[in-house]
């Protein structure tokens, strides 16, 4: 497990841009990375940090209430997924996740923990841990 503690937006999304060159090129595709941790707590910024290194220039921001955001970036679709929302776990079929699954390079999951009987394992599970208004702790798992 990798454990960092970040400190600041700015940080965070120089972290992500350092995942994003740490995973890709990958032997793994589509790669499945699962976000957890409360709200607030710096999932979509550390998402932000991934994308724009994989150059994405449109804005990325939370699909808390859209559920899904796709982006065309250098290595292939992504997908961008919270499921925070989702009322039944069941409810993720609902969304395509079959087709998003196959048709996307990286699939990005806020909020697993809705639908996990439902998903493919991960590549990784990336924790964000609320310390203080400023401070993250990030821990990274490999799931082999």
């Amino acid at each position: 497990m990798k454990q960092i503690e970040v400190k600041g937006g700015d940080a965070m999304q120089a972290f992500g841009a350092g995942l994003s060159k740490e995973w890709f090129p990958t032997v793994y595709l589509p790669l499945i990375v699962f976000f957890k941790g409360d709200l607030g707590s710096g999932k979509t910024t550390l998402a932000q940090g991934i994308l724009a290194e994989l150059g994405v220039t449109e804005a990325v921001t939370s699909p808390t209430y859209t559920i899904i955001e796709q982006y065309d970036a250098d290595i292939g679709l992504i997908s961008h997924l919270d499921l925070y929302r989702l009322e039944q776990p069941s409810d993720i079929s609902a969304l395509g996740f079959e087709d998003i699954y196959s048709d996307s390079a990286l699939v990005l999951i806020e909020w697993p923990e809705k639908a996990t009987q439902y998903l493919p394992q991960p590549n990784y599970i990336v924790e964000c841990l609320y310390i203080d208004s400023a401070t993250r702790n990030v821990n990274i798992s490999t799931i082999k």
